[in-house]
């Protein structure tokens, strides 16, 4: 319970006693714990998580993002979603501005710069933060590093291009040998009737 006091003033406002009231906060004190519990869900989050105005400007960020990034929170915050993004891509800013006003969550992959300016492969899933009428106030990006899996892919496509190539020269070579082959059989069928 809270406890709330205050004066009790007569007509000539002389304080002329107390007035207490106890409210229940049971309410107010669960819902405390749950945002406590929900907030150290996002903290300990492997990925990003950046929120920010329908105009694209960063409101939010949390650690991941830092760890990522390279950029802390108050560095970033107040400033564009394009400090992500390679310079001169404004099309991909207005990609994440756009997905976030669609009803429903979009998922892109693209290219983000960390602090250093070396570029990371993120996967970004784009929803929209809605009011209680269901119109879009705001956005938020979760986004997650995933420039190892775009390098294993790189090199399994590399790799592949290697096997077609070794396959066909294979393929070649063993024509080749079958037609020698051939060619050594008839000479020993030749020789063979002398």
């Amino acid at each position: 319970y809270l406890l709330r006091m205050r004066p009790y003033r007569t007509v000539d406002n002389v304080i002329d006693g107390v007035v207490l009231t106890f409210v229940n906060i049971t309410e107010r004190q669960r819902a405390e714990v749950e945002r406590g519990r929900l907030a150290a869900m996002v903290d300990s989050s492997r990925e990003m998580i950046i929120g920010h105005t329908l105009e694209g400007t960063i409101t939010s960020s949390h650690a991941s993002a830092e760890r990522i990034l390279g950029y802390r929170a108050g560095r970033v915050l107040g400033k564009s979603l394009s400090l992500l993004v390679p310079a001169g891509d404004a099309g991909m800013t207005r990609k994440l501005l756009q997905a976030c006003e669609q009803r429903q969550p979009t998922e892109l992959e693209m290219e983000w710069l960390r602090l250093d300016g070396s570029p990371v492969e993120v996967a970004v899933t784009c929803s929209p933060v809605v009011d209680v009428d269901g119109h879009a106030i705001a956005g938020s990006l979760i986004a997650r590093d995933v420039s190892e899996r775009v390098r294993s892919d790189e090199e399994l496509k590399r790799q592949a291009v290697s096997l077609a190539n070794a396959m066909t020269e294979l393929t070649g070579a063993n024509a080749e040998l079958s037609r020698r082959q051939a060619e050594l059989e008839q000479a020993m069928t030749a020789r063979n009737r002398f």
